[in-house]
């Protein structure tokens, strides 16, 4: 099985892209060093990634590696849906990175408050777009929680 996760190695990720068949979507909470000196603050960002059959995760979507990176206040992130965290739709365009584009774009339309699963359209360019569930997920932490974790909150099988 293949999981998904949006990012890099650009043409030998293509295999995988078109075989792949789990997306993660998440977000990334972590220490903000205070510049004064003072102690640091939390921070939130959201990140999505591409998994290998053999559980290796290839690479990360941080907003364009930073930019335009949609953030919200933390804790609690794992407390709320995508939609009122980030708002929907929200597209995730693995084509536009400047490190490793990947032929791939993700957009989530919608979430559910019955099982808190989102809504998604996985469209792989040159091969069409299928809208897939992804469901919650609460035990896939990957980091350390000293300084960066990585909470994976949605699966999606593509």
């Amino acid at each position: 099985m293949r999981v998904l996760t949006t990012g890099l190695f650009g043409a030998t990720m293509l295999a995988s892209v078109t075989t792949a068949t789990t997306a993660k979507i998440g977000y990334i909470s972590t220490l903000v060093p205070d510049p004064t000196g003072g102690l640091p603050s939390p921070g939130c960002g959201l990140v999505v990634g591409v998994v290998e059959d053999n559980g290796q995760l290839h690479s990360y979507w941080f907003g364009e590696n930073g930019k335009d990176q949609p953030i919200d206040a933390c804790p609690g992130a794992d407390v709320k849906l995508f939609c009122e965290r980030w708002g929907c739709p929200y597209k995730f365009d693995f084509n536009t990175l400047e490190q490793d584009p990947l032929p791939v774009v993700l957009q989530v339309n919608s979430d559910s408050h019955i099982d808190n699963s989102i809504s998604v359209d996985w469209i792989t360019l040159g091969d069409g777009q299928k809208t897939v569930k992804c469901n919650w997920v609460t035990d896939d932490t990957t980091g350390d929680p000293d300084s960066a974790q990585i909470h994976w909150t949605w699966h999606c099988d593509v």
